[in-house]
């Protein structure tokens, strides 16, 4: 997700007050991201989000709801690939993923418009979130 968004960011006009953005005119592909659920994994979605996306317990729901029909199969690469990538940065590029991630899912390209600060930050995921996010959605896995 964030390199499909990247590709059409650097192509950009970069003003969004111009209806010609290719983030938010008919035919750029962001439609799709509705479907990102088919083609991703819940930790490739995560990682693209980056690691503050695991601290606001209602925003990981939103994540995740859409994997609810996975298996342990997939659940113990997810497990694995968070365990592996534990720490991460809080970057602009995970900011501007996050923003089109929320106005995809609330249908709402006003939050592109949300100011991105280029500060990074390295954090990790939030453990606590992530568990009860797990137990919640994911409680017919056989753990």
């Amino acid at each position: 997700m964030r390199c499909a968004l990247l590709q059409d960011l650097m192509f950009a006009n970069t003003s969004l007050d111009d209806p010609s953005i290719s983030l938010t005119r008919e035919g750029n592909g962001i439609d799709n991201l509705d479907k990102s659920y088919k083609m991703l994994e819940p930790w490739q979605l995560l990682n693209d989000l980056g690691h503050f996306a695991s601290y606001n317990y209602s925003y990981l729901l939103k994540i995740l709801e859409d994997f609810k029909d996975i298996n342990e199969k997939t659940m113990a690469r997810t497990l694995i690939n968070l365990s592996i990538n534990h720490t991460g940065h809080d970057d602009s590029a995970s900011k501007i993923a996050q923003n089109t991630f929320e106005a995809n899912k609330k249908s709402d390209s006003s939050l592109l418009k949300k100011d991105v600060i280029d500060k990074k930050n390295q954090i990790q995921w939030s453990v606590d979130n992530l568990v009860r996010a797990f137990r919640e959605l994911f409680s017919h896995l056989n753990w």
